[in-house]
């Protein structure tokens, strides 16, 4: 896939990835935002929950499958309630992303 960030429909968001993608999911919420990612997709327990860290381990993540993708459920309620934890979130992993197109970030309506 060329675009590494995404928005869908539930309907949508089944048919984007092919079986051989890992897909991890959490339902966003402000103020446990980055541990839950950092559960999620594994990151070691001494990650710290700050944004750099994050951006530090998604360059460096390795998993499985051909792919992943952290597939963010209610993200109308999110990005209503923490739109700057949002756009943050969507800035870091872009600039993760920029030398590796295996990690995908859903965000589902």
């Amino acid at each position: 896939m060329k675009w590494t960030v995404h928005f869908a429909s539930e309907d949508d968001a089944d048919a984007l990835f092919s079986s051989d993608v890992e897909i991890r999911e959490i339902v966003a919420r402000r103020g446990t935002l980055l541990r839950d990612i950092g559960d999620v997709i594994a990151l070691p327990d001494y990650f710290a929950d700050d944004w750099e860290a994050l951006a530090h381990w998604l360059r460096e993540l390795e998993f499985d499958g051909a792919a992943l993708a952290l597939v963010v459920r209610d993200a109308a309620a999110f990005w209503r309630d923490a739109p700057a934890d949002a756009a943050r979130l969507v800035e870091v992993w872009l600039a993760a992303t920029v030398e590796r197109r295996d990690l995908h970030l859903v965000f589902v309506w």
